[in-house]
């Protein structure tokens, strides 16, 4: 029984696998069908950790496929399982996705806030966040995407620095299909800032360290750093 078990576990876990690279070559229908699968075998096993993976990827499915009501409901429901399980790691992860289904609503102000509580948590965890160094680089950039949706000028340049300098130097790409938007928001604050108030607030986080950067972005004040 517990071999059966096993396997059926295994059986799962390698659907959803084989789901994520479905998605990353951009066949979307076959992802989520692997993903369904996958749920599908969790749900019988009653495995809730797996259920909130499989919940998880299809919510990453819908976004990219621009179903967001549909990414919404899946990545709450991934959310309070991972809440429920207690796994910090899971719960920060799933925060960062459902910020990025907040954001391609145009809830500005609840995708930072989602994306602020789960900086929080990574810079908590630190080396124990999943092995995902580059998650706070990407934490940055989503920020100051929000920041500049915002009408936050500087500090969207000042984050938009940090991310670049931390994606330079783990070597980083941004992921086009999740992260262009951002970049769109970024980008356009650079018709709307002088130039010298741009390259200050550039100058400022380019020479911020890591826990100074998100320092800053916890602050309750949202002042920048001296």
């Amino acid at each position: 029984m517990n071999q059966k078990i096993s396997d059926k576990r295994n059986m799962a876990s390698s659907l959803d696998s084989q789901g994520v690279e479905a998605l990353f070559r951009g066949d979307y229908a076959a992802a989520r069908a692997l993903h369904k699968k996958g749920l599908t075998l969790f749900r019988e096993m009653a495995d809730k950790s797996g259920i909130e993976m499989a919940l998880n990827s299809l919510g990453c499915v819908a976004l990219v496929e621009g179903n967001y009501k549909e990414a919404r409901s899946l990545h709450e429901e991934s959310l309070a399982l991972a809440r429920e399980l207690g796994n910090k790691s899971v719960i920060a992860r799933s925060l960062d996705n459902l910020g990025l289904v907040a954001f391609a609503q145009g809830e500005f102000a609840e995708a930072q806030t989602l994306h602020t509580e789960s900086l929080a948590l990574a810079q908590e965890l630190g080396d124990d966040y999943r092995g995902d160094t580059h998650r706070i680089a990407y934490l940055m950039l989503e920020l100051a995407g929000e920041a500049a949706a915002l009408g936050l000028f500087r500090r969207a340049i000042c984050l938009a620095a940090v991310a670049e300098t931390q994606r330079a130097a783990l070597e980083l790409d941004w992921e086009p299909l999740v992260h262009l938007p951002y970049e769109r928001a970024i980008a356009s604050v650079r018709i709307i800032l002088d130039e010298d108030a741009y390259s200050e607030a550039w100058a400022q986080g380019e020479k911020m360290t890591q826990a100074e950067a998100v320092a800053y972005v916890l602050r309750p004040d949202g002042s920048t750093i001296a």
